[in-house]
């Protein structure tokens, strides 16, 4: 995807110039990271730094011990991006929390099918959207809990019981 269809301008808005300057970098990152796609570790040191390295991996070892993350921003959508290149299965364990705004945010968003769960225009950022979302996974968690376990339903009906599904013969 060009640089300037997701590239957004932030939680403070920056004017023109500020836009073309980091569309530029971006575009820039972009050109760089393509010898590298396919190796993940590489694109995160071609591209990234060691903070987004260390959250791809704290994502992925999140997914690997089954423990759900709540995604917010650009940023922790990027990275988790990068770990479903890795662990295709791992977005199953993670949420995301709000819509940034960002442009880049639904691109990744959209590309791990993941639907942000509140879109209230949060733009602060800082782990912002996270929080207000938590509640909301708590109090779902919490109504799963109670909530009464459905009875199995058989895939197909058991042969010789007495349903009276029409496949017993009269003896007329």
């Amino acid at each position: 995807t060009d640089a300037s269809v997701v590239t957004g301008r932030g939680g403070e808005a920056i004017d023109d110039l500020a836009w073309m300057r980091k569309c530029a970098a971006i575009r820039d990152a972009l050109r760089r990271a393509r010898p590298v796609l396919g190796d993940q570790l590489q694109l995160l040191a071609t591209v990234g730094g060691a903070d987004l390295t260390a959250m791809t991996g704290f994502l992925l070892q999140c997914a690997v011990r089954k423990l759900p993350v709540i995604l917010d921003g650009v940023v922790s959508a990027a990275c988790a991006l990068v770990g479903q290149r890795v662990a295709f299965r791992a977005p199953d364990w993670w949420l995301a929390g709000n819509s940034s705004g960002e442009p880049g945010q639904a691109k990744a968003l959209d590309r791990m099918a993941l639907e942000p769960l509140l879109d209230h225009g949060v733009t602060v950022g800082e782990g912002t959207g996270a929080l207000l979302a938590l509640p909301l996974v708590q109090a779902a968690a919490a109504l799963a809990a109670e909530l009464p376990e459905a009875p199995e339903k058989p895939d197909e009906p058991e042969s010789g019981s007495e349903s009276g599904s029409g496949d017993h013969q009269s003896a007329d």
